[in-house]
């Protein structure tokens, strides 16, 4: 008997690269031990604290005093899973609360393909567990995903 279909679709999304987006949350970097989800055909990753790959960039290169502008407390990134579709390694999402030192409020953005784009401001007060569930909410938006993540244990 073959296994049904799932009856969604969701967007067929490229790589992110990131040298197209120096101010990009760094994927898989995390001050503290990063958690991992399964959504249908992706897994995701929810990070804390990543710096941006400009920041990770300049430091490499012993560049002093560059700092990108924002700073990520919460980050989601995306990935296919490699069972379900391609072979690259790199996120083709990532949505982030970030904080910028100019607006009292963080902002919800997400970075897809080549672009960066602020979702709205950030509801309520900003918690681990706040920052999880609104993120992804809006992961699921993005691919038009069905049911709930399952968080993989350590």
């Amino acid at each position: 008997m073959e296994t049904p279909k799932p009856n969604y679709k969701h967007p067929v999304l490229k790589p992110i690269r990131m040298d197209r987006l120096p101010l990009m949350p760094v994927p898989r970097m995390s001050t503290e031990a990063a958690e991992t989800w399964i959504w249908g055909d992706f897994y995701l990753t929810f990070q804390k604290n990543p710096p941006a790959f400009l920041d990770l960039l300049h430091h490499k290169e012993n560049h002093r005093g560059v700092v990108a502008p924002t700073k990520y407390p919460f980050v989601i990134s995306v990935f296919y899973r490699k069972d379900k579709s391609t072979s690259s390694s790199a996120p083709i999402l990532v949505v982030a609360v970030e904080a910028y030192s100019h607006l009292a409020t963080p902002v919800l953005s997400f970075f897809s393909d080549d672009s960066h784009n602020i979702y709205g401001p950030f509801q309520g007060m900003v918690s681990a567990e706040a920052a999880r569930l609104q993120l992804l909410a809006i992961a699921g938006e993005k691919l038009n995903l069905i049911g709930k993540p399952h968080r993989l244990e350590k």
